[in-house]
């Protein structure tokens, strides 16, 4: 964040007030070194006389003081980021009165971008000094030279007076460079913290030549996939048919790749081998935009918009009507909160729907997927923060929607789970069961001592060995 609106408006002083003064502070320049030496050549020369001094101090300025300015710059970046987990983390931080302590990290950060930008600015006034003193030798060197030319009857005294005018108009633009170079490292020091980001690439592109996927039945098949991060295996050889309108439940202990296989879907990893097909066409052979289309997801972290309920449920489908968006709303069990609310479905929810609850967030998720309308529907713990009651109420039309629609479920509720049409259940990374409930319970296998223990415990969960996955 701070590379993007720090570091941004830094370079944009280099775009809009650097360049255009350089450029005219370098034409000036030249334009008066060319009188200079018109009125007389050798007292010209005597100018030029500081000017090596001047380069190789710009030189120095550049290669010393430019990277104090990107370190400072990266202590804001740091500054920045605490700041904004302080206030996205308050009522944390209340509960577990840690006031103080966050108080002393922000403080330390403050006080280390207050270091790095006093660094920099003390030895940029150090270089400033040293160029505005050998800008100035230039003004002496005409007046000892010139006096001594005039005493032997070289120059005449109005050459001499005209010839102190211009050298001040000379060395002019040159200190007033000197000062414009601090804001030019700053700049480049933003603009290089800048081009970090902007050059890196993506870790999933098009392939060359990839095609438009239309709109898809929605049959997915997993042939041979593995998948590691970074070395370390979560999905090892996972060979899975899924057919269209099928709905599939991923269930397993914690960190056994049911979300990472659902996450291979839409294409945010690719395998580490294998393939994934959707209507037997390899997903790495069609742009991702098109495959997005086709796929909507219900996270287990909602994210919500700054902005108003309506606007959330239609955001990735812009063009909906008002009663596209209360039906979605309707069907996530959503529109009889919304409507209690003042405003109703214009109702502003702020940053990241901090005005709500929970359970209201994920029913504006799901009615934004809902209404998404993608053949393709994933369900990442979509219903973990909904109370029973209200989960009662949306399952039948959950089982209406996902007619005609491929869904992949992953929750732990016994509820959700008993209505998929397969259950597909992981362990250390490998499908060791799949089936319906009634043929898993049968079985007396993983699945069925999880919910048996589960029941046990919680009288109708699977518990914490149901818990989401990576």
């Amino acid at each position: 964040m701070s590379r993007a609106v720090n570091d941004t408006a830094s370079f944009e002083a280099l775009i809009a007030h650097v360049i255009p003064e350089a450029l005219v502070g370098l034409l000036t320049v030249a334009g008066v070194f060319v009188m200079l030496f018109r009125i007389n050549a050798r007292l010209a020369l005597f100018t030029l006389v500081p000017i090596p001094f001047i380069i190789l101090g710009f030189v120095g300025y550049n290669r010393v003081v430019r990277p104090l300015f990107r370190h400072a710059q990266s202590r804001l970046g740091d500054l920045n980021a605490v700041l904004q987990d302080n206030i996205s983390g308050m009522r944390e931080i209340q509960v577990f009165a840690q006031e103080d302590r966050e108080l002393e990290s922000v403080a330390r950060r403050v006080m280390g971008y207050s270091t790095s930008v006093t660094r920099a600015v003390s030895t940029s006034a150090c270089f400033h000094g040293a160029i505005d003193f050998f800008a100035g030798l230039g003004t002496v060197f005409v007046v000892l030279f010139g006096g001594l030319m005039a005493l032997k009857g070289q120059v005449s005294i109005a050459d001499i007076t005209g010839f102190l005018l211009y050298v001040s108009l000379f060395y002019e633009p040159i200190m007033g460079l000197n000062k414009l170079n601090e804001s030019l490292q700053q700049a480049l020091a933003s603009s290089d913290r800048y081009f970090e980001v902007l050059d890196r690439e993506p870790d999933i592109e098009d392939a060359p030549g990839a095609a438009e996927l239309g709109r898809v039945k929605g049959r997915i098949t997993y042939e041979g996939v593995s998948f590691d991060y970074d070395g370390t295996p979560v999905l090892s050889n996972i060979n899975l048919d899924i057919r269209p309108g099928e709905m599939i439940a991923l269930v397993g202990p914690t960190g056994v790749g049911k979300t990472t296989m659902a996450n291979l879907i839409p294409r945010f990893y690719d395998p580490t081998e294998g393939r994934v097909l959707i209507d037997g066409v390899d997903l790495r052979t069609v742009t991702t935009a098109s495959l997005h289309r086709n796929v909507s997801m219900v996270l287990q972290d909602v994210f919500l918009f700054n902005g108003t309920v309506a606007e959330n449920i239609a955001y990735g489908s812009p063009g909906a009507t008002r009663e596209q968006i209360v039906a979605a709303a309707t069907a996530a069990g959503a529109d009889e909160f919304i409507r209690e609310m003042p405003q109703g479905y214009d109702t502003p929810i702020g940053e990241r729907g901090v005005r709500l609850s929970g359970g209201q967030k994920q029913r504006l998720a799901i009615a934004r997927a809902l209404l998404y309308d993608a053949p393709v529907l994933i369900l990442d713990e979509a219903t973990s923060a909904v109370d029973t009651e209200t989960e009662a109420k949306i399952a039948s039309a959950l089982e209406h929607l996902t007619e005609g629609r491929t869904t992949i479920v992953i929750a732990h509720r016994l509820s959700t789970i008993r209505r998929a049409d397969r259950i597909i259940v992981l362990d250390e990374g490998e499908i060791v069961e799949q089936g319906t409930h009634e043929q898993l319970m049968a079985v007396g296998g993983l699945y069925a001592k999880l919910v048996n223990a589960d029941a046990n415990e919680t009288g109708g969960r699977v518990a914490a060995a149901f818990a989401p996955g990576r």
